[in-house]
């Protein structure tokens, strides 16, 4: 067959160049002006650039054939081949690049000062723990951007972490100001939808009763024994012998004794008590006891003081954040958010609407009504208070409507 190539539109393109030019799609204007292929350049215009490589792989035999003079059919194989493996080196130095690019760019987002920060506090914060599991774990592809100018900067991306139960994103807002960061948003969302937390407040916590084990009773605590108990004799104890009056008998009231005998002068009063048994249990009494000696004697009586009762102080009731609420007599907005934080939805519902009907104009009261619907898994009135407290200038939750993608009036 004759040689017609370089010839233009008069060449006949032989049956064994018709098919698909590597070289031309991954190497497209450099083929093209090297092949004389002028029409590549066309992959620097707008939107038809990005469709002329598959032309060129399409029509590049073609056109290569007819804008160029080529020695043989095989001298134009050979060269085309060439410029396929050239375009696959340059695709796969292009992808390693493109990767390499991508790694630093993470790590150095993961290495800036705003994500350390946003992940020490998400890690800690025990009601995202409760959400996902512990431990919790950041993932490695991120999206959004840190930029720094002198001393100042900012920071805004999302961060996908991971606990033992399921996944969530943390979303961060930060600035900088002379060369210190500053978080100025952070927000939890869970996976699959919930309620967002709020990393850079401190949520109230309602206190939580002591668990007891099936079929064990609260015990009132422990009386204290009476600080005017006489302490035991401990004299007689050691020796084991029990002192007292002829006639006196454990337990019952002692009899005046009289002397039989001439008494011993300044004769000493004599006590009765008694000394705990084994097996049983010991009773003390002080019962007056009289002892009469000679006549120059004065008779002497020693008397026991009257035994005084305690009475158990119960003990101290618990109060939930909504009782001490009530009791301060805070705002119905506070009264609202405390029932929130005890479980009480529907009571935070109910308190936070007469909230509402008094002073409409209040954003948070919308919000937090908007939270209460929320756990009650009424998503789409949530999002209704949530777009009003939004619309009123609420800049918390117009933030977390954003994260949401929730466009609002």
């Amino acid at each position: 067959m004759e040689n017609t190539s370089g010839q233009g539109k008069q060449a006949v393109i032989p049956a064994e160049l018709k098919g698909w030019n590597w070289g031309a799609f991954l190497m497209n204007w450099v083929w093209g002006v090297s092949n004389k292929t002028y029409i590549a350049l066309l992959t620097f215009v707008p939107l038809i650039g990005m469709f002329m490589p598959f032309v060129l792989g399409f029509k590049g035999n073609a056109w290569a054939w007819r804008n160029k003079k080529w020695d043989s059919i095989e001298h134009f194989r050979r060269v085309q081949k060439k410029w396929a493996m050239w375009g696959v080196i340059m695709l796969i130095f292009s992808l390693v690049f493109l990767a390499g690019s991508i790694f630093f760019l993470f790590e150095a987002l993961k290495n800036s000062e705003p994500y350390v920060m946003a992940i020490d506090k998400v890690q800690v914060n025990r009601e995202v723990q409760n959400i996902i599991g512990a431990p919790i774990k950041p993932g490695w592809w991120m999206v959004g951007n840190v930029a720094t100018e002198g001393t100042g900067g900012k920071a805004e991306f999302s961060i996908p972490v991971e606990g033992s139960k399921k996944k969530g994103t943390v979303s961060v807002r930060a600035t900088k100001e002379i060369n210190k960061w500053k978080l100025d948003q952070l927000y939890f969302l869970p996976e699959g939808g919930g309620a967002a937390v709020d990393l850079l407040k401190i949520p109230l916590k309602a206190p939580q009763p002591t668990q007891l084990s099936p079929g064990q009773t609260r015990q009132p605590p422990p009386e204290a024994p009476p600080i005017d108990t006489p302490p035991p004799d401990k004299e007689a104890m050691q020796s084991g012998k029990t002192t007292a009056t002829p006639g006196a008998v454990a337990g019952k009231p002692v009899k005046d004794t009289v002397a039989e005998k001439k008494a011993t002068p300044a004769a000493a009063p004599v006590v009765a008590a008694t000394v705990p048994q084994p097996g049983k249990a010991a009773v003390t009494e002080k019962k007056p006891a009289v002892t009469e000696s000679g006549p120059n004697q004065k008779k002497q009586q020693t008397a026991s003081k009257p035994k005084k009762k305690y009475v158990k102080n119960p003990a101290p009731k618990r109060q939930s954040p909504y009782e001490k609420a009530m009791a301060k007599k805070q705002t119905p907005t506070n009264m609202g958010r405390a029932e929130i934080t005890a479980g009480d939805y529907p009571g935070a519902i109910k308190t936070l609407s007469a909230a509402i009907a008094k002073n409409p104009q209040e954003s948070i009261n919308y919000r937090l009504r908007g939270n209460a619907y929320d756990n009650l898994g009424k998503r789409e009135q949530a999002i209704a208070d949530w777009k009003k407290a939004a619309t009123l200038g609420d800049t918390v939750i117009q933030s977390y409507l954003i994260f949401l993608e929730v466009e609002w009036p």
